[in-house]
């Protein structure tokens, strides 16, 4: 599977799961009110499994560094900002929220790229996370083009 450890690869998947519930929610009913029983509206899905994953990635970049004893500041900055990017910025009440979280998983190919040419994590581990984001880009990309397109439909009175 593209050079990933095949367990690797599987449980990447399964762990894209909750992504691919928020999305197919977003237009199926359904699902919709299966998940809004148990967590909220989709939205909530897709923010609460975010600050997981920034989570368990934050806490994975850390685990490298500390395992490698590195004396390099550049390595613990770059182990910790995920979680200050989610904590940070997933507390903002703006309109730009629903762009922050996808920025952040973008943002994070930066520390995944960083961290195998530091030698920190396997090389297969660079096209595990590019796989990963893209599948969550394009889950997020979903809520947020229907937003746009409502909100263009609404202003030239499309929409009653």
């Amino acid at each position: 599977m593209f050079g990933i450890p095949r367990l690797t690869f599987w449980f990447t998947v399964i762990g894209l799961l909750p992504f691919y519930l928020a999305t197919i929610a977003w237009y199926n009913d359904f699902v919709s009110d299966a998940i809004f029983s148990l967590y909220g509206p989709p939205t909530r899905l897709f923010g609460t499994y975010a600050i997981a994953i920034f989570g368990l990635l934050g806490g994975g970049y850390w685990a490298a560094v500390s395992m490698s004893e590195s004396t390099r500041k550049t390595h613990y900055l770059m182990a910790i900002w995920p979680v200050l990017w989610i904590f940070f910025f997933f507390t903002f009440r703006g309109g730009l929220r629903p762009i922050i979280i996808p920025t952040g998983f973008a943002l994070l190919l930066i520390n995944d790229w960083y961290f195998v040419k530091q030698n920190l994590f396997p090389p297969w581990w660079l096209r595990n996370r590019i796989f990963v984001t893209v599948a969550i880009l394009a889950c997020y990309l979903v809520p947020i083009f229907d937003y746009q397109i409502q909100t263009l439909l609404e202003r030239i009175g499309g929409l009653n």
